[in-house]
């Protein structure tokens, strides 16, 4: 979302690097929280909600929300665990930020991974993009608010953002007319949660190998440079979230798409025409950030960071790639071919723990960036090798 792209780009501006840091890591393992969920319940939305069960969908979607608050329960006690764990290890910042997490992620969660599908799967991209304003229209005067009278900190922040995520996830459903589903003698219940668990058994170690990949070097580098060096890389990445959140939308509304026109010519089409836009789009986007790196960076951070506000000729790739991986995974999602996906991460991943850690190791911030570049170069290369594997078996 724009929103958590500016609230990202004001707290790096506003708060220390030490406590940046700390939301940057927190944020990161949202992120891989943010995975899981969407494994097992917001892509197996899109796939199955348009196709097999498009003829109950309020009952489906319904059976989903019980899905989602059995997750919120698991993930915000395994965030309180890691909030102790960290207290009694004296990092106190990233403690304060993790037990933030643990209240706010599964509201975070609510928001960004269910409802905004549930929108897409019935095609009404306009009511996820109000859920997102009306987030934006909270959180942003909500953040100054708390600057202002010097509360903000990382834990404040990410309470403030599952704050807002709550109230726009409730209008988003209220719009939709979704509602719990009676479980007890429902006989969809199993018929969901074998497609489900079908499906995510796939989806979630492959996007957890993708989170590896993408989001990996944020939790790895304050082992070498501290807390300041993963705020450092999280600054300029911050620069290239609105391309990737641009991908992540577009792969969520073309999946639906591709889903119905799967088997047909339109596929081919659909997916060549994505692919088209969105890298003469973000290969533009990608040029602003090299040309005009310094004078960004200075403006955005208010001269913090600006020793590396070079990097953007090489950090602005990413979001290419990763948009690309979002693409060519959306392909392979509407083909019910997750495993694909992972045999695509694994390399990728591998790729990351290995070059890309030796990148890091040796040359830290501009290791880090270098070793995201190969590994999703991988990524793509491997995911669209399969793609025309697997549309080539089913057209034969």
């Amino acid at each position: 979302m724009t929103s958590n792209f500016i609230i990202s780009v004001l707290l790096a501006r506003w708060l220390s690097p030490q406590d940046y840091g700390a939301f940057v890591v927190a944020y990161a393992i949202l992120w891989g929280l943010t995975n899981v969920h969407i494994s097992l319940l917001t892509e197996p939305l899109g796939v199955f909600g348009p196709g097999r069960y498009k003829g109950r969908l309020s009952e489906y979607l319904g059976i989903l929300l019980y899905g989602h608050l059995g997750f919120s329960v698991i993930a915000g006690m395994l965030l309180l665990l890691l909030s102790m764990a960290f207290e009694l290890a004296g990092s106190k910042a990233l403690s304060s930020a993790l037990l933030s997490l643990a209240l706010a992620g599964p509201l975070v969660l609510f928001l960004r991974g269910l409802m905004r599908q549930a929108c897409y799967v019935q095609l009404k991209p306009r009511l996820a993009a109000l859920g997102g304003a009306s987030y934006m229209a909270l959180v942003l005067p909500g953040v100054y608010f708390l600057y202002q009278r010097d509360w903000l900190s990382a834990g404040v922040g990410l309470l403030l953002m599952g704050f807002a995520s709550l109230v726009a996830g409730l209008g988003l459903a209220v719009a939709i007319r979704m509602s719990p589903t009676r479980l007890k003698g429902n006989g969809l219940l199993r018929e969901v949660f074998n497609d489900h668990w079908g499906y995510g058994r796939w989806a979630v170690p492959s996007n957890g190998l993708g989170f590896i990949a993408s989001q990996g070097y944020l939790l790895l580098l304050p082992i070498w440079g501290g807390l300041a060096a993963s705020a450092t890389f999280r600054a300029l990445t911050n620069l290239t979230t609105p391309i990737v959140h641009i991908a992540s939308a577009f792969s969520l509304y073309l999946l639906p798409i591709l889903v119905q026109a799967r088997g047909r010519s339109e596929f081919g089409r659909y997916m060549r025409f994505a692919l088209a836009l969105f890298i003469v789009g973000s290969g533009f986007y990608w040029l602003l950030l090299g040309f005009f790196h310094r004078p960004l960076v200075t403006w955005l951070y208010g001269g913090h960071y600006e020793q590396y506000a070079h990097l953007l000729w090489l950090i602005g790739l990413v979001p290419l790639l990763q948009g690309l991986v979002s693409l060519l995974g959306a392909a392979l999602r509407a083909l019910e071919r997750p495993d694909q996906i992972f045999w695509a991460q694994v390399l990728a991943s591998a790729v990351a723990l290995t070059v890309g850690l030796g990148f890091l190791v040796t040359w830290g911030v501009v290791g880090a960036a270098l070793g995201s570049i190969v590994s999703q170069m991988a990524a793509v290369g491997a995911l669209a090798w399969l793609l025309w594997r697997s549309k080539g078996s089913r057209d034969r």
